[in-house]
């Protein structure tokens, strides 16, 4: 399964740019089983530069099971997406969260 999500994450913080650097990344859920493809691009809106995430790809690790309802969660800033069965909704944290950890972002439980 293979889901295209586009998120603009807009944050009441103002973004550092030594946060989140550009580029794309990789996470995987050891609990739900997920991987997760996004890329993080900077966008500047009124002279303030925000991170725009892009979930470029969601499937699950076992290919078996296409129909798995295991939620997967990416979260950025203040802002968090739920995504699973190409459908997308604004949800609190969950159980996938997308991290700083040795100056990239990382995969947390």
């Amino acid at each position: 399964m293979k889901s295209i999500i586009s998120f603009f994450a807009v944050v009441a913080l103002s973004y550092s740019a030594h946060a989140f650097k550009d580029g794309s990344y990789n996470c995987r859920s050891e609990k739900s089983g997920y991987e997760v493809n996004y890329e993080i691009k900077s966008i500047s809106f009124n002279g303030i530069v925000m991170p725009h995430l892009e979930v470029t790809q969601v499937h699950p690790a076992n290919p078996e099971d296409p129909t798995s309802t295991e939620k997967v969660y990416v979260t950025k800033g203040l802002a968090t997406q739920f995504l699973g069965q190409g459908g997308s909704e604004i949800l609190g944290l969950g159980a996938l969260r997308v991290e700083m950890k040795n100056g990239r972002p990382s995969c947390v439980k």
